[in-house]
């Protein structure tokens, strides 16, 4: 197991405990995020839009805040998550929705649910694939294509949050947001 992979797959409590002792960084978890993005994700296609940008401005405030020596961190503090390409919009990012009618699309402001998580501490790594409008049970659209479960290259990821369920499980975030109106998250 690389360097990147055994820090991609770490818990919430054990993140928290390496940064406090000073062992890692949120830098070093966005690099490896990254790091299991580009490596898999050109298989997985678990990821409509990558926001290096925001990760690593958020991860460099982080390490600042990191410097103050705090007894204890917000809850999601430095907890990579992907953000689902449907209701989940990030402020000047691409939010297409799964569709072309939207490809083109930028979020003229944070969803309140998102701006809760990056209050928490979260670091949004990027957008995650879903089915056009979420309605399909499969992680399938015209804007990026197909999703597959890191399992089973070729077969479905599944439902409209399979994007997110998938890139949690190639260790290229450490959470990812879905949403239920019909199975997305139980396919």
């Amino acid at each position: 197991m690389s360097k990147h992979q055994e820090i991609a797959y770490l818990g919430i409590a054990d993140l928290h405990r390496l940064y406090l002792a000073g062992e890692l960084s949120p830098v070093d978890m966005v690099d490896a995020c990254l790091a299991m993005i580009k490596a898999r994700d050109k298989a997985v296609n678990a990821f409509v839009t990558v926001t290096e940008e925001i990760a690593y401005e958020t991860a460099r405030r982080q390490e600042a805040e990191l410097a103050k020596k705090p007894a204890k961190l917000p809850r999601l503090f430095g907890v990579p998550i992907g953000l689902k390409d449907l209701s989940d919009s990030l402020a000047g990012v691409r939010n297409t929705y799964g569709s072309r009618a939207f490809s083109d699309l930028s979020a003229a402001r944070t969803a309140d649910h998102v701006q809760r998580l990056l209050d928490a501490g979260a670091i949004p790594i990027g957008k995650t694939n879903t089915s056009e409008f979420g309605h399909k049970n499969t992680t399938d659209n015209y804007v990026v294509g197909p999703t597959s479960t890191p399992f089973s290259i070729g077969h479905n990821a599944g439902g409209s949050s399979g994007g997110g369920a998938a890139a949690a499980a190639a260790g290229m975030v450490s959470i990812g947001l879905g949403s239920d109106g019909g199975g997305s998250i139980r396919v």
